[in-house]
């Protein structure tokens, strides 16, 4: 029942993707916490699902908290209008944690966190990012919402894909699709 939100903890912090409703609940734990990790969110995309859960993350009001926010496309527009007025009492610049917030090229790689993360434009309406992260000799590809159908695209991702540990992937089509 709630809408997408990944975390993979690593030795130099937290890597989030998307914060759809479940970050509530992680930003839960990480509040139990004496001391919070760096926290680094990724954005596979902006719409609704995938930011809707950002405004609840606890750690946005604690001055000790480090956070980054990274995307392509349109994700700040998103964020803002998700976390500020009027649908959100505070704004993202008026929390007490301190957030950076990083524009991504729409494809590329970088360091982040102590891991490997590499992204991929995936088919979607008003473009979508899969990330691979590689970390500790083991690779992981989290591809949401990505749509099956155009053979230069679906190759792509096959390529992107191609030797990862791990593929989390939405299911949410037909067993064709």
């Amino acid at each position: 029942g709630r809408t997408s939100c990944f975390a993979l903890e690593l030795k130099e912090g937290l890597l989030v993707v998307d914060a759809g409703t479940g970050i509530a609940l992680l930003g839960d734990a990480l509040m139990r916490r004496r001391n919070l990790p760096p926290i680094a969110i990724l954005f596979t995309h902006g719409h609704a699902d995938h930011v809707s859960g950002l405004p609840a993350f606890k750690p946005f009001f604690r001055r000790d908290a480090r956070i980054t926010l990274l995307g392509t496309g349109r994700w700040r527009q998103a964020v803002s209008m998700i976390f500020g007025r009027p649908l959100w009492p505070v704004a993202l610049r008026e929390v007490e944690a301190t957030v950076h917030s990083v524009d991504l090229p729409s494809q590329g790689s970088r360091r982040l966190l102590g891991a490997s993360v590499s992204w991929c434009p995936v088919r979607h309406p008003q473009g979508c990012l899969s990330y691979r992260i590689h970390t500790a000799g083991c690779s992981i590809v989290l591809a949401t919402d990505r749509e099956g159908g155009s053979s230069v695209s679906d190759r792509a991702f096959l390529k992107f894909c191609h030797g990862a540990d791990l593929l989390i992937h939405d299911a949410q089509y037909t067993p064709e699709d």
